[in-house]
């Protein structure tokens, strides 16, 4: 039943409707408490969550079976928001129930529940059982939802069907990624058995790492060493990095991984890759660091960097520093440096937009920037490390803190929710830009770096842009679509690729004067086939054209088939979708997607940047 005083707690009971109190209005007999009913829906929905709306009255309403379906997600969203347990658990059991919500409705209600055990920790009082039968869902986001789930969840009904989701050749990189993901969280006896086996068997390289460093994460002292030994095995395609990660993950995994490193042989390219590891997740932890620069065969960055030497290095790369070398150097991945930082509108947002840095930044202070990185940060950029009372490390810049959780996004742009509940140990200071990246380089290769640095933003080719290029390039293969290779190729392919989010695409950058190195892109993707995305908020409808300035490829501008440059799109308010299919052997040059407002035009629009 509702009555006067959830109409209160909604906020809208001196409301008026037609001149007349909203009471006045509908307060005879049964039909009129349904309209009452639905201007509450409506009203509530509008006002979103600045009235701050209890769970109890929202609960009331949802219970009532009276608000339309199209307004039952923003409802269900703020109840996945403040809801008790047993209000997630209303909404789990709705969500899976023949006569339940609508099938509309039933992925908003599960990411609604995801969120909520991921931000506060909160999961839902029912059934196991209720989530079991949706780690097998035939949608692929259904799926992705209760995986993430059950990874906070962490009940042991959950490791069969997750170990089924791991092992099945047809999941997506992305989908068996989350299942072994919440397989280490879960991490019981019967967890790290299916972990092993993932581990040790037939399946894909990323596959097999993200289980050797989902068997660190777990805790368990003998899965652990067991990754440890197959991350140092004969086996070159399982990358030690993840492993490297999880053991710094938690409090003391720096020292315990130097002390047991050190009984074991390490050959160059396995502890350059351990090394590089630990720089892209921000951490230069001494001891780890030293062993595995002497183990690498590397030299010390810090060692004798004099006055002299300074000026040395100073007068060398005016001389024979090349700028156009120094973009490649940027771009490697071992470097990350597209992880912290953004180029053009385009990259990671936890460290500056370089974009014009070397306008204002002479090639010393760049030099000592790239050595010594905590010597100088803002505080917008400040690192903040969190220990968890479970003995977890995360660190990462504040995006924000109140009473109930902080919110970090570390050095791989992740963002963290840590209840404060849980928060043993707080630590401000210091940078994410690790130290210690110049041994990754030779002199040769920084001198170009630091080249590149300083023709940011100056005249010339690296000035700042002016052009709409598409800078942030979303990459994707026929696995991380979930097609099969001859789907990928056909028409449906990509008709059904054109509609997908592109949610757990992997980013890739234009260079600064916006041209996509194709074969990076190829690279990152297995297949014969894949798919780039790029995407322009619109913030006045009205026409465009699109030029595609690379090897032929087949284009649309979100589900409609794209003609030629010349010919003009209509683009509505709102974001929009460019989707690119192109063959492996075609990714051998530069390709540029750029957006053109033709004369008379009134479209006002942005390209997406970011990470």
């Amino acid at each position: 039943m509702i009555g006067r005083s959830d109409y209160r707690e909604v906020g809208i009971v001196s409301g008026r409707v037609d001149g007349k109190s909203f009471l006045e209005s509908c307060r005879v007999g049964r039909r009129a408490a349904m309209i009452a009913t639905a201007i509450v829906a409506a009203l509530f929905v509008s006002v979103g969550e600045a009235r701050g709306q209890s769970a109890d009255a929202l609960m009331r309403l949802l219970r009532s079976g009276r608000l339309p379906a199209e307004r039952l997600g923003n409802v269900i969203d703020a109840i996945g928001k403040r809801g008790s347990a047993a209000d997630l658990g209303y909404l789990l059991e709705r969500a899976t129930e023949a006569d339940g919500f609508p099938a509309e409705v039933r992925l908003a209600t599960l990411e609604a529940l995801a969120e909520a055990a991921r931000s506060r920790g909160t999961v839902p009082e029912a059934e196991p059982t209720r989530l079991v039968g949706l780690l097998g869902d035939d949608d692929p986001a259904v799926r992705s939802a209760a995986v993430r789930i059950a990874g906070r969840w962490r009940d042991p009904s959950f490791v069969a069907p997750l170990a089924t989701l791991v092992a099945d050749p047809a999941t997506s990189e992305r989908s068996a990624a989350e299942g072994i993901e919440a397989l280490g969280a879960i991490g019981d006896a019967s967890a790290i058995e299916a972990l092993t086996a993932a581990m040790n068997g037939a399946a894909s390289p990323k596959r097999r790492t993200a289980a050797a460093a989902a068997l660190v994460a777990s805790g368990d002292e003998a899965a652990s060493l067991a990754a440890l030994d197959v991350a140092l095995g004969d086996d070159r395609s399982i990358d030690p990095a993840g492993v490297v990660q999880a053991f710094l993950a938690r409090q003391g995994g720096a020292e315990r991984l130097a002390s047991l490193l050190g009984d074991r042989a390490i050959d160059a390219e396995r502890a350059q890759l351990m090394l590089r590891g630990m720089y892209s997740i921000g951490r230069s932890d001494a001891a780890l660091v030293t062993l595995l620069t002497e183990r690498a065969g590397l030299e010390d960055a810090d060692a004798d960097w004099s006055a002299e030497k300074m000026a040395e290095t100073v007068t060398r790369i005016a001389e024979r520093g090349d700028a156009a070398r120094g973009e490649l150097v940027f771009r490697r991945r071992d470097l990350t440096c597209f992880n912290c930082h953004a180029l053009s509108g385009a990259g990671g947002a936890i460290g500056p937009d370089l974009s014009a840095v070397g306008n204002s930044s002479p090639p010393d202070y760049l030099i000592n920037a790239l050595l010594r990185p905590e010597q100088d940060v803002k505080e917008v950029y400040r690192m903040y490390r969190v220990l968890t009372i479970d003995g977890l490390l995360v660190a990462g810049v504040k995006l924000s803190e109140d009473d109930q959780s902080i919110v970090l996004k570390d050095a791989e742009g992740k963002t963290h929710v840590i209840p404060q509940e849980d928060i043993e140990d707080l630590v401000e200071g210091g940078s994410l830009m690790p130290r210690g990246l110049k041994v990754l380089m030779t002199d040769a290769e920084f001198d170009d770096l630091i080249a590149f640095l300083y023709a940011l933003g100056r005249p010339g080719d690296y000035a700042v842009r002016s052009r709409a290029t598409i800078q942030r390039w979303k990459v994707a293969g026929p696995n991380e679509v979930g097609l099969n290779a001859a789907t990928a190729r056909g028409d449906e392919g990509l008709d059904r690729v054109a509609t997908m989010a592109g949610e757990g695409w992997p980013s890739l950058y234009g260079k600064v004067a916006g041209g996509l190195p194709l074969a990076e892109a190829a690279a990152t993707v297995d297949g014969e086939t894949l798919f780039l995305r790029g995407e322009v908020d619109v913030v006045v409808a009205g026409e465009v054209t699109f030029a595609w300035t690379g090897p032929a490829a087949e284009v649309r501008i979100d589900e409609v088939v794209w003609q030629d440059a010349a010919t003009p799109i209509r683009l509505e308010a709102g974001r929009h979708r460019v989707t690119i299919r192109l063959t492996r052997d075609a990714c051998e040059e530069d390709a540029v997607g750029e957006f053109v407002r033709p004369a008379g035009s009134a479209i006002e629009f942005t390209v997406v940047g970011g990470s």
